[in-house]
């Protein structure tokens, strides 16, 4: 019902659209990958049509450095290029059809990818990821997009696999604005499965051989994640979703041999449309319950980050409290629900993760603007929403269910901010009177000074300012920092800590 009210609601907007047709060619050069992108689109009835080319996705910079050969091939044309600006417009007749051509490269060397390369294009003889920022330049319109993608003369055995779809050479998809880019495209060597959670399908596309777990056990594992989520979210329309995993280089060696530590190894994530990409480094012990935490944190951001939407671009950070605290939160929360954690390790991941590296980090009461403003610079910074804004989900979470004689709690106020905010003229950002006005009626009080302090300020919260069940306790370290730890002699303890 819930998906079918967000079509509803893009309708008005999906009827106003223009086409726009992109097709890609695989271009092998001394060696090296390139992939050549024709566009085809019908310019502006003002003779000057804009176009957003890419420039910055999360901390990767420059991203039009990978774009080469850029022209447009209309006769009577000209590309304007607008100084200091991530724009380009085009110059022609009024309603002209207009072709651009360029050429997406590599712009890094060699073939051992770091988590320095995970937004960038990575082209590579036998493969390649891209994330659609980096690979298509697109006209900035007020109306809709019908986007046709034509993959043309790539290899028969390659897999071609993608936010859209998997194994076909041409896809049409619509979309009201340009949401669309924010997706993950990937070829070659790698390996896709499909599983089913309530009927819809869930594919798993996956490169290199060096992983010390099977490719069943990993799709066994994404299934059970998949369908705890979407039982919490009581979401289950939506007909495809995929998730690709591509290894980062191997960790440094020692006189001994390579090192294999867990801890050494690197887990990133980008959750997109449909779709997260995921990149791990192999190790020799490692199990696929290594890839659980990021799995959770990359498919809870389907619902919050993607659905309920923050209002602002993938570099923005203002509202990362939100988009990747409240998603710390929730999917340690699901892994708990369904028994990825146990009730022991759900706590000592709270105390030592979120509290005690919130409490005890050198940069704990910056303000919401300075962790904007420094995200991408500053490591202290760029973890501290994820921590803030978990330890506050917690705050709220316990309140509500303290209010409400456990009635209710965080996660219908989740519910409530997933029908409001997945509505295409909301978002968070720009409507946040409702997050506001909704919690504090869950809260039966004004959560806006707890914002405003807590959030905006950056103040940590007093730990006598936790309200906890009767099975939750709690000491407070030399250093300030709260300690759970849970009462088992409480009945009842364990539902009511999955609750």
């Amino acid at each position: 019902m819930r998906s079918l009210l967000f079509a509803l609601l893009l309708l008005p907007l999906a009827i106003f659209s223009k086409p726009i047709r992109y097709e890609i060619t695989p271009l092998l050069r001394d060696g090296s990958l390139r992939l050549q992108v024709r566009v085809w689109f019908e310019g502006d009835a003002n003779g000057a049509t804009r176009l957003t080319v890419p420039t910055r996705f999360g901390n990767a910079e420059h991203l039009f450095r990978s774009i080469q050969h850029f022209a447009c091939t209309t006769p009577g044309s000209q590309l304007r290029f607008d100084a200091d600006s991530a724009f380009v417009t085009v110059e022609h007749a009024p309603k002209q059809a207009i072709r651009l051509y360029y050429e997406v490269a590599q712009d890094f060397p060699g073939e051992n990818i770091s988590d320095d390369h995970i937004y960038r294009p990575i082209l590579q003889p036998s493969y390649f990821h891209i994330l659609g920022r980096a690979l298509f330049i697109a006209p900035l319109w007020d109306v809709g997009y019908d986007v046709t993608l034509e993959w043309h003369h790539f290899p028969v055995e390659w897999v071609l696999h993608n936010s859209f779809g998997t194994g076909v050479r041409s896809q049409q998809f619509s979309f009201s604005n340009l949401r669309w880019l924010e997706s993950v495209f990937v070829g070659g060597d790698y390996r896709t499965m499909k599983t089913e959670v309530h009927g819809q399908d869930v594919w798993l596309a996956i490169r290199g051989r060096d992983w010390s777990f099977d490719d069943d056990a990993l799709l066994t594992m994404l299934r059970q994640i998949v369908e705890v989520q979407r039982d919490f979210w009581q979401d289950f329309d939506l007909p495809f979703y995929t998730v690709t995993l591509t290894p980062l280089a191997p960790l440094p060696s020692t006189a001994s041999g390579p090192i294999y530590e867990w801890s050494r190894a690197a887990y990133f994530g980008v959750a997109v449309i449909n779709s997260f990409t995921a990149f791990a480094t192999p190790f020799k012990s490692q199990s696929e319950r290594d890839l659980c935490y990021l799995f959770h944190h990359e498919l809870m951001h389907n619902w919050i980050g993607w659905q309920i939407r923050c209002g602002t671009g993938p570099s923005d950070m203002r509202m990362a409290w939100f988009s990747e605290g409240f998603t710390e939160y929730f999917a340690l929360r699901n892994m708990l629900k369904g028994e990825f954690i146990t009730p022991d390790k759900y706590v000592e991941e709270l105390n030592r993760r979120f509290f005690g590296g919130l409490y005890r980090s050198p940069k704990r009461e910056a303000s919401n603007c300075a962790v904007a403003d420094s995200f991408f610079k500053c490591p202290h910074l760029e973890r501290l929403p994820y921590l803030r804004g978990c330890v506050f989900a917690f705050f709220l979470d316990n309140a509500i269910k303290a209010k409400s004689a456990g009635k209710a709690g965080l996660h219908d106020l989740m519910l409530d901010f997933l029908e409001y905010y997945q509505r295409p003229d909301k978002n968070l950002s720009g409507h946040f009177d409702f997050f506001i006005e909704t919690c504090s009626d869950y809260l039966l009080q004004d959560v806006e000074p707890h914002f405003e302090k807590f959030i905006q300020e950056g103040k940590m919260i007093p730990a006598d300012a936790f309200v906890l069940p009767p099975y939750f306790k709690m000491e407070v370290n030399n250093d300030g920092a709260p300690f759970f730890w849970l009462d088992k002699d409480v009945a009842g303890w364990e539902e009511g800590l999955k609750q």
